[in-house]
């Protein structure tokens, strides 16, 4: 056994937080595609593996799935695909991914609003779950704004900083125009 095959079996028994900003790039890139495996394989609706998947496997999976909208919003997670999945999760045997799968539809209101997701989501649910949901939804109020930009949203500002924001901003520049240059 090599030794970035014994790092890799070694960083396997890290949390996903460790691995993922780990100081080696291979246990980084492994623990991205562990991740991504873990997502693409509960991000598919129909895919009856939810109940083989472990808990340990689901939680961050929606974790990350919080954070990507909680942190890039609506237009970048599209809700449509994140609603079809989450009414399985909440009927998950693991109270964790439970209460994951709550947090997550808590935020999907505050980026959507509370009556699209509650239209989509309460056809599916347990009685118990609606009941539980619903006193948690009271207290989600306003709207959502992203923290971060993709990449290409970036590339966009840089662009619309460059160019100057009014016809006239050229004309601002010049002293004798100016108030303060008034003589």
């Amino acid at each position: 056994m090599s030794e970035d095959d014994k790092l890799l079996k070694e960083a396997k028994k890290l949390s996903w937080d460790e691995r993922l900003l780990h100081k080696n790039w291979k246990v980084r890139i492994d623990a991205n595609a562990d991740l991504a495996a873990v997502f693409d394989s509960i991000t598919d609706p129909k895919d009856h593996r939810f109940r083989e998947i472990v808990p340990k496997a689901v939680v961050p999976a929606v974790d990350v799935m919080f954070q990507a909208l909680r942190e890039f919003g609506s237009k970048v997670i599209p809700p449509k695909r994140t609603l079809k999945m989450l009414p399985e999760l909440f009927d998950h045997q693991d109270q964790n991914v439970q209460a994951c799968s709550k947090g997550l539809t808590l935020e999907l209101c505050r980026w959507v609003g509370k009556d699209p997701v509650k239209s989509i989501l309460f056809e599916k649910m347990r009685d118990t779950m609606k009941k539980e949901l619903e006193a948690e939804l009271v207290n989600v109020t306003g709207t959502a704004k992203p923290t971060r930009k993709i990449r290409s949203a970036q590339d966009k500002v840089l662009e619309q900083d460059a160019m100057p924001t009014t016809a006239c901003s050229g004309l601002l520049k010049n002293p004798l125009l100016t108030p303060t240059g008034n003589r």
